[in-house]
């Protein structure tokens, strides 16, 4: 097992392949840039392989039991071995390959003698993983998150474990995500940048760019972006929160704790109207299209509009533990912290002939400075005046 120069891209393209056998099976899926040189050998006996190293013919990795073993052959084929000598697993690729290479890209590639590929994983987008063998005889390449990205049990790529929570201590890789059930996703991104995409595109960036970048939400409540040197790039300013945790929600990424919501990206995007479960956080607000009034949640607990000549309504309620603003798909409208602060219900009777409760409601600051919720048919169920 041999480190491979470093700095230099080892990413490859090739079509896709079939080798028929029940030992030939293989898949070429990758992106080709440049090859690299070739590197001296030596025989390895470790298990894992990690990124930037590679086995040469005659080179095998080997269970921690010592029962199962990757053999790159002689004869140009990598092959997985079970107890017994069983073979169970082929790349396909006797009489072409030369060396087997863990790419720094998380991409797992057989090389000819001449820098040609003629095979990958097809895991190209999962950067920093190593290749283990394992005592039950299955080869697997894990990603940095500690999930399986591939498998040599069922021979391809295996999709990342959906998740919408990012725990404290935990790190958000490049090319990793949160996810929701309704499409809603949080990547950090392969150039750097983290990016929340709804249905309609995207929804919130981070701004940051760089190669290597990661998010950690660290056991302080803080969320930040660092470059690959370790210099802070984005934070979230929530420190001093350490039982937070990121959680993403349907159009929205969060910062919360069991008292409420700290930091929301939803809040720093300029919007005039609330749609239902929607939230305004300490710190964050509603503006008008006109731009002259705006509705701000503040952090001493107070929901306040402010026009030209300053403040013109306000709920009147404070809190030391981060109250919010939030309007319920049924159209309530409170402010709340672990209690409700604040609450107020929208009009649900309109006389004779007219329909009764219609969602979904909307709450809009206007341009004349009056927050007013509408129903589903447009008629205002509550002013914050007149």
């Amino acid at each position: 097992m041999t480190h491979l120069p470093s700095g230099r891209s080892l990413a490859v393209s090739l079509a896709a392949i079939a080798a028929t056998g029940a030992l030939l099976l293989g898949s070429l899926s990758a992106s080709a840039l440049e090859v690299p040189p070739s590197a001296p050998s030596a025989v390895a006996s470790a298990a894992v392989l990690r990124a930037g190293e590679q086995l040469a013919r005659g080179e095998r990795l080997v269970s921690p039991d010592g029962a199962s073993s990757l053999v790159m052959q002689n004869d140009g084929n990598a092959v997985v071995y079970a107890a017994g000598g069983r073979p169970t697993w082929a790349s396909g690729t006797q009489g072409r390959g030369d060396s087997l290479r863990m790419q720094d890209d998380g991409n797992l590639v057989v090389y000819a003698a001449d820098g040609r590929p003629v095979w990958a994983s097809g895991t190209v987008a999962d950067p920093g993983g190593e290749l283990r063998m394992q005592d039950d005889g299955n080869l697997v390449i894990y990603r940095r998150s500690g999930s399986a990205a591939w498998a040599s049990s069922i021979g391809g790529r295996i999709d990342e474990p959906r998740t919408d929570t990012l725990r404290r201590g935990s790190t958000l890789y490049a090319g990793n995500r949160l996810a929701t059930q309704g499409g809603t996703t949080a990547v950090m991104q392969a150039d750097g940048n983290l990016v929340v995409y709804g249905q309609g595109g995207a929804l919130w960036a981070s701004g940051t760019r760089g190669r290597g970048n990661v998010l950690r939400m660290q056991d302080d409540g803080n969320a930040v972006v660092y470059a690959a040197d370790g210099a802070p790039l984005w934070a979230s300013d929530t420190s001093g929160e350490p039982g937070a945790t990121m959680v993403l929600r349907e159009g929205d990424l969060r910062i919360a704790d069991d008292f409420g919501v700290l930091w929301s990206s939803a809040a720093l995007v300029v919007r005039d109207s609330l749609s239902p479960s929607g939230l305004v956080v300490a710190g964050s607000r509603l503006t008008s299209a006109s731009g002259q009034w705006r509705a701000e949640m503040q952090r001493d607990g107070n929901f306040v509009v402010y026009g030209p000549n300053g403040a013109d309504w306000a709920t009147n309620t404070s809190s030391a533990s981060g109250a919010a603003f939030s309007m319920s798909s049924e159209g309530r409208l409170d402010v709340a912290d672990s209690r409700i602060l604040w609450l107020r219900f929208p009009r649900i009777s309109f006389g004779i002939g007219q329909s009764g409760v219609a969602l979904p409601y909307r709450l809009v600051l206007q341009n004349d400075g009056r927050l007013v919720e509408y129903d589903g048919l447009g008629r205002a169920v509550w002013a914050s005046r007149g």
